[in-house]
């Protein structure tokens, strides 16, 4: 007899990161890595040949009997991906979005919330049929092809820690373990926790680490104590300084200006742009551009609004390089 099983949601999705070329942070095995556990599922919004022409994985978790949608923090931008011939679409993206709103409804979902890349239609669309936009900023370089353009962008504070402070300095790695415990110390200096766990972060490593996608820089100096570190990631398109961490006992030390002119060269070395993934305005004194982004809620429910609201007030404490 014939196996006429229909392919789940996430097979579908899982082939379609074979076969397309999906943004990082929308792969399956990035948004597997970084559920930490929790159940994630994608819908899918097809065409009238019943292609898939649109998908938005997501996290789904409850509050008591009440369902909601969200993102890790160790996702920076996703919500949901179009196929190329419909991104240029706002009537498309309107489709799509009312699609991914109906299928939501079916599934009671009380809370919704994601954030979106940069240059994207779909918040404006999921705008127009009762959803809230909201604004973010995050500082990127575009163009690191020329290392010595790039420097010439730094302000003069920052050139000249670089120059002058940083001659004895190593650049080199560490493991996942090792970075893990080094941002920890940092934190702490602060009296401070992460907001990620180090199981998350360790299983994020080991697949990126395998796809030959990630990579920690560390900045150490002359006793090879180290002062500042990176985890960078990284697609066909750009480059994320997702994490970054340093010593606050030295502020001064160069290490930051260091650090952050290294990242830049390994973006440089594997011909990309660099999003430092922050909203912090002291990146331009690095030539670095604000660009914004949208996030996108829906709320049905007041105790999820303010389960929510209190943990972007708990999450400002941490605050990145």
């Amino acid at each position: 007899m014939e196996n006429t099983k229909q392919p789940t949601s996430k097979e579908e999705f899982s082939h379609l990161c074979q076969t397309e070329e999906l943004p990082l942070f929308l792969q399956d095995w990035w948004i597997h890595a970084v559920s930490a556990g929790l159940n994630w599922d994608v819908l899918l919004a097809r065409d009238s040949d019943n292609h898939i022409c649109a998908m938005m994985p997501y996290i789904e978790d409850k509050h008591l009997w009440r369902k909601f949608i969200h993102m890790s923090g160790l996702c920076p931008y996703g919500g949901v991906w179009m196929r190329d011939d419909w991104q240029d679409s706002f009537d498309a993206a309107t489709a799509v979005a009312r699609e991914m709103h109906e299928q939501m409804e079916k599934m009671n979902i009380a809370y919704y919330e994601q954030r979106f890349f940069p240059d994207n239609h779909l918040p404006t669309a999921f705008e127009s049929i009762g959803y809230r936009k909201l604004d973010r900023s995050t500082y990127i370089i575009e163009d690191t092809s020329d290392l010595n353009a790039v420097l010439n962008r730094f302000s003069k504070n920052k050139r000249r820690k670089l120059e002058k402070k940083t001659l004895t300095y190593q650049v080199g790695t560490m493991t996942g373990e090792e970075f893990y415990q080094f941002h920890a110390m940092c934190n702490a200096e602060k009296n401070k926790e992460l907001w990620y766990t180090r199981e998350t972060f360790l299983v994020l490593w080991e697949k990126s680490q395998a796809r030959e996608q990630s990579k920690i820089i560390c900045i150490r100096d002359a006793q090879n104590e180290p002062l500042a570190a990176a985890f960078v990631v990284w697609d066909k398109k750009m480059s994320y300084q997702l994490l970054n961490c340093y010593v606050h006992s030295d502020k001064d030390n160069g290490a930051r200006e260091k650090l952050t002119f290294e990242v830049l060269r390994f973006a440089s070395s594997i011909g990309l742009g660099v999003d430092f993934v922050s909203n912090r305005n002291y990146l331009r004194n690095y030539g670095a551009e604000r660009k914004t982004y949208a996030l996108v809620r829906r709320s049905r429910s007041a105790i999820i609004s303010l389960l929510f609201l209190n943990k972007r007030i708990k999450s400002l404490h941490y605050k990145k390089l």
